[in-house]
């Protein structure tokens, strides 16, 4: 699966006439024709813009907005909290709420923002001209608005995707396998994918241009209007984002350095980018610590005076052991995030790569030796995946629970594994499942202590805990639970995870 750079996250806006980015301050910086009205942020995590106006996404997960209205763009619904994503086409605006679901505002003269009755497990949202996509967990697309070019009109069989990107009036996908498919308008050539572009991390579609992120440089193809489809020299090397624009001829990039480019179009001096910015990158906050420790070194010596040695040189190894884990999440800003469930199947065991599956039902038991693991899990787009599964049935089941970041990126950790036991098919009057499951012994026990939060329900059954709760990807059989007041050690944990509803089982031995 093609590993993506920053698709869900814009922490650099260009439009018709208007650039913005985020410094490292978390600061709104704007250049060109800035929008009136900005207000002062310290706490931005993607900008977007179009022709009139800019929209700011803040990291307790609400949206600002300021400039022209004319359209209706400035006017984010009441109460709008919880985004993870937001996008601007040439006069609408979406953003993906962390639960999965789609608001839209601004113009409506086609339906662009109509959201789809029952659209839901969205990871991403693209907006067009006047077009919108959304792409699901299961790596299916479904597009909404404006289809006079037949950018609605997906290719029958494509997927998995992985990434969706609307241009003016034209669609760009790059699947989960690294190819790419495209459709809609092509009067420029911006369907017409360069056969240099063999592993990009990231694709856009612009105006009437595409562009795509490969090995660290910018590679474009469509529309030559103001030399927009021939980047700079500096954008072949050391790229670390990519950023296109529906309403105008400009295109732009971020250097790992911090430095922005922009090149194109130059009406209002969009393209004269602040020499003092240094822009934001996007990624996840790295986990660092210090360890400190106290050696003591005794040393004694006979038949030699102390003013007889000039300089004592010694070799001291120094062992240190740890036990526990890293609760990454405590140390993050307090930001919107997604959460994601992700399914690996191990392929060593069959000389083949691992593969990854987003899922959303699944449910396991993990124990510790002598007793077993259970884990089973159904597997979404399961056409996609039958023959992987069933070249890799030697392998291990691992479910792993993460979070996704504004910028795209996904960090997990893993819950629980299994043996690949059983693939299973099942035949139902209106659909057709896929299945796995398998049983491992499980592991050693672990020490630590943790506070179970969202608490549902507690049962004492023969003298025995049993509290159901939020799950912990952190909580392993062995550790000390604290509950209202009382603590028990963790005997074993039961996983229930679907669309509906996700929770987990801690009980005692």
């Amino acid at each position: 699966m093609a590993e993506l750079t920053g698709f869900n996250s814009a922490t650099i806006g260009i439009g018709g006439s208007t650039s913005c980015a985020i410094n490292t301050s978390d600061e709104v910086v704007v250049w060109g024709a800035a929008p009136s009205g900005q207000p002062a942020l310290t706490d931005a995590v993607s900008v977007q813009t179009n022709e009139t106006c800019v929209i700011a996404l803040r990291s307790n997960g609400t949206v600002e907005a300021w400039g022209g209205n004319s359209y209706g763009q400035l006017d984010v619904p009441a109460g709008l909290s919880g985004v993870v994503q937001i996008v601007m086409g040439r006069y609408h605006c979406l953003a993906l709420k962390s639960d999965g679901t789609v608001v839209g505002w601004g113009l409506n003269n086609v339906g662009q923002t109509t959201i789809p009755a029952g659209l839901t497990d969205v990871v991403q949202v693209s907006a067009g001209g006047n077009t919108s996509f959304a792409l699901k967990a299961d790596g299916t697309i479904q597009g909404w608005g404006n289809n006079g070019d037949q950018q609605l009109n997906v290719p029958a069989g494509i997927g998995p995707v992985a990434q969706i990107s609307c241009g003016n009036n034209f669609c760009i996908a790059l699947l989960a396998n690294g190819s790419i498919e495209t459709w809609g308008n092509n009067s420029a050539g911006q369907r017409n994918i360069p056969v240099s572009v063999t592993s990009p991390t990231s694709i856009l579609a612009g105006t009437a241009y595409g562009m795509a992120l490969q090995d660290g440089g910018v590679i474009m193809w469509g529309s030559t209007a103001n030399g927009v489809s021939t980047p700079p020299s500096e954008a072949l090397s050391g790229v670390v984002d990519i950023f296109a624009s529906i309403s105008g001829n400009t295109a732009a990039c971020l250097l790992d350095t911090g430095e922005v480019l922009v090149w194109g179009w130059d009406f209002a001096g969009e393209t004269s980018v602040p020499v003092s910015l240094v822009a934001m990158a996007p990624g996840v906050p790295p986990i660092e610590g210090v360890i400190s420790a106290v050696v003591q070194f005794d040393a004694s010596f006979s038949g030699v005076s102390a003013d007889s040695i000039g300089a004592f040189t010694a070799a001291v190894e120094f062992t240190a052991s740890f036990s526990g884990f890293n609760d990454w999440l405590a140390l993050l800003d307090p930001v919107q995030l997604q959460e994601v469930y992700l399914l690996t199947v191990t392929g060593d065991a069959d000389g083949l790569s691992d593969i990854q599956i987003p899922i959303s039902t699944w449910q396991a038991t993990r124990q510790a030796a002598p007793r077993q693991n259970y884990l089973q899990a159904s597997i979404p787009g399961w056409e996609r995946w039958v023959e992987e599964l069933e070249a890799r049935q030697n392998g291990q089941l691992v479910v792993s629970k993460g979070y996704r970041f504004p910028d795209g990126s996904v960090r997990a950790d893993e819950i629980v594994r299994s043996d690949f036991g059983d693939l299973r098919y099942d035949e139902g009057p209106r659909s057709f499942t896929l299945t796995v499951s398998g049983y491992e012994r499980g592991g050693n026990e672990r020490s630590g202590a943790r506070e179970l939060k969202g608490v549902r329900s507690r049962n004492i059954t023969g003298g025995q805990a049993r509290i159901r709760c939020e799950i912990d990807m952190f909580l392993q059989p062995g550790m000390t639970v604290s509950t209202g007041g009382s603590q028990f050690k963790v005997g074993y944990i039961n996983y229930y995870v679907s669309q509906a509803d996700k929770f987990c089982e801690v009980s005692e031995r």
